[in-house]
């Protein structure tokens, strides 16, 4: 198909040189070709509730089903960051993270991982094995230099000369960026969420996509895909809008990819669908144009895919409770390396397993030096085993958790570098009394990113009032999936509540940084403690981050 110039520049990138391959790894014409889609927000929520995805449920109908999906971090930047390193965005070593480390080294993970080059992730270790790397989409982790925010393009008019040429050039710019990340392909990239008045096109991401395997057909290739559907703006305005519109700009022809935005009106109304699941099968479709070329070029049989959305949506986002760090389920297919396809299985995996067990698949062995926390899921692909894991670790804010088959604990700690001041507290109260938004006591939030919490915080309040801000919550996830009673202020339950506290203890003690009495500066091995006070030397409070002024100024507005 012919296309014009400007999407082949958006679209543009280079393949790396093939590289010797370790002697310890498989023959080059064994090794399988490793396709991530990573989605944001509603997906998993959108199929649970009959949204119509023949090509993503297809995924587990041929290969397997992990219904119990976790992702270790529930907020887009620290998810993606997860995703790609295989390890927890609490190591994170960009200096946004870096400024989130209290003094008493605590990690404040919320939307600040953006990392740097010097922080390897499986890209540059499957790149230096030989691999074509590519990125697509939505980069939400990625700290690159003079990069600006591609939201910039959000106002002006969408078809001025201009304007394009900044968007072309500002393309180029974050092309060349992910390459020192180890991605040396870069196609329709942004650097996070996108503003208002700019549009979804998952056409134009699916045809760099498309580009990418084409080009790589011939070598073992990792492609990254990383749509912005379903997060806002509003995906079904986007799919009611003019296809040539892609974040606020025009292109000057439509991609012609899959099947037409019209058809899929047409297919989620004649099924009787509410049509805001449309744009999950609007996504499908991009789905299904990517197997579909795989097929074409005859390669499908040994391409791993593996399909997850970045946090949960469902009462819970940027917490660790299930409606945030449950995701609801990771599809993947490999026909030469699923055994017994079609299978369902409900141990407990994490979005941190998915580049180990893309190394394993490979035959990767990464560098000494690369940490993982997450595990390969190999075994469970080959049926070899059921279960790999007995608890996940998560983390956010000022809260950690861990989770069995049946219980989580969550804990809830604040430093005493992020307690609000009194003066700043008896502020905050008396704007409470006017906005019934804000906690009424003036707390400190799990995320705290400003008084009172921020969005996320506010609805998560709001889907568990009782005991948001207990500091120990205990729930049986059997029979409370909702998490509204919590078991550690039941004396009942107070073995229960030891058990799982020293799991987390356990679980603390080889995760980064310190948290509360279950990991302090003297539990840290001294080469490590040094290490990280260097870095501990962020104060909150009522820094800049959470002033009164911010909070006075919103609170006018929405007078």
């Amino acid at each position: 198909m012919h296309r014009r110039s400007f999407i082949k520049t958006a679209c543009i990138g280079t393949a790396s040189a093939g590289l010797t391959f370790s002697a310890r790894a498989k023959d080059a014409s064994e090794r399988p070709n490793i396709l991530i889609i990573y989605v944001d927000d509603h997906v998993s929520e959108s199929i649970r509730a009959g949204a119509l995805a023949p090509n993503i449920k297809s995924l587990g109908q041929d290969g397997i089903y992990f219904s119990r999906a976790y992702t270790s971090a529930a907020a887009c930047t620290p998810a993606r960051y997860s995703c790609l390193t295989g390890r927890y965005a609490g190591r994170c070593k960009g200096r946004f993270l870096s400024g989130g480390i209290t003094k008493e080294g605590q990690t404040w993970i919320g939307w600040n991982t953006n990392t740097d080059p010097g922080d390897t992730m499986g890209a540059k270790v499957l790149r230096d094995a030989g691999y074509a790397t590519g990125i697509v989409g939505k980069l939400g982790c990625f700290g690159i230099e003079d990069a600006g925010n591609s939201n910039m393009f959000n106002e002006g008019d969408p078809n001025d000369a201009a304007k394009k040429a900044e968007f072309t050039k500002h393309q180029k710019v974050l092309i060349d960026g992910v390459k020192d990340f180890g991605f040396d392909y870069g196609g329709a990239l942004f650097t996070s969420n996108m503003g208002p008045d700019q549009r979804h096109n998952p056409e134009f991401q699916t045809r760099c996509c498309l580009d990418f395997i084409e080009a790589s057909k011939d070598r073992p290739f990792y492609l990254h895909f990383v749509p912005h559907l379903m997060h806002m703006p509003s995906p079904l305005m986007s799919l009611k809008s003019d296809p040539k519109s892609v974040y606020g700009i025009m292109l000057d022809e439509a991609p012609n990819v899959q099947p037409s935005r019209e058809s899929v009106l047409k297919r989620v109304a004649e099924a009787g669908l509410d049509e805001k699941l449309a744009p999950a099968t609007w996504l499908d479709d991009s789905v299904g144009a990517l197997l579909n070329k795989l097929d074409e070029l005859k390669i499908a049989g040994n391409t791993l895919v593996m399909f997850m959305q970045d946090n949960g949506h469902h009462g819970g986002k940027g917490s660790c409770y299930e409606g945030g760090v449950n995701v609801l389920g990771c599809w993947m297919r490999w026909p030469k390396g699923i055994a017994k396809p079609g299978r369902t299985n409900n141990s407990l995996m994490q979005n941190i397993d998915l580049i180990p067990t893309a190394f394993d698949a490979c035959g990767v062995a990464p560098p000494d030096d690369y940490v993982i926390d997450g595990i390969s899921l190999l075994p469970i692909l080959k049926n070899e085993k059921q279960k790999l894991r007995d608890s996940l670790f998560c983390e956010i804010g000022h809260t950690r958790a861990v989770v069995t088959e049946r219980w989580k604990y969550l804990a809830f700690r604040v430093p005493p570098s992020h307690e609000i001041s009194p003066e700043t507290r008896s502020k905050y109260i008396e704007l409470s009394k006017t906005d019934t938004t804000l906690d009424p006591l003036g707390r400190v939030t799990h995320i705290h990113r400003q008084l009172g919490g921020c969005n996320t915080d506010r609805t998560t309040i709001v889907d568990h009032p009782r005991h948001f801000f207990d500091p120990d919550q205990v729930y049986d996830l059997d029979k409370d999936p909702g998490e509204q009673d919590n078991l550690a202020v039941n004396p009942e339950y107070a073995k229960q509540l030891s058990e799982m506290q020293q799991l987390l203890r356990e679980h603390m003690m080889k995760a980064p940084g310190t948290f509360g009495e279950f990991k302090t500066f003297d539990d840290m091995p001294a080469r490590e403690r040094e290490a990280w006070r260097f870095v501990s030397t962020g104060e909150i409070g009522d820094g800049p981050n959470v002033n009164t002024k911010a909070l006075e100024q919103a609170h006018k507005k929405k007078q």
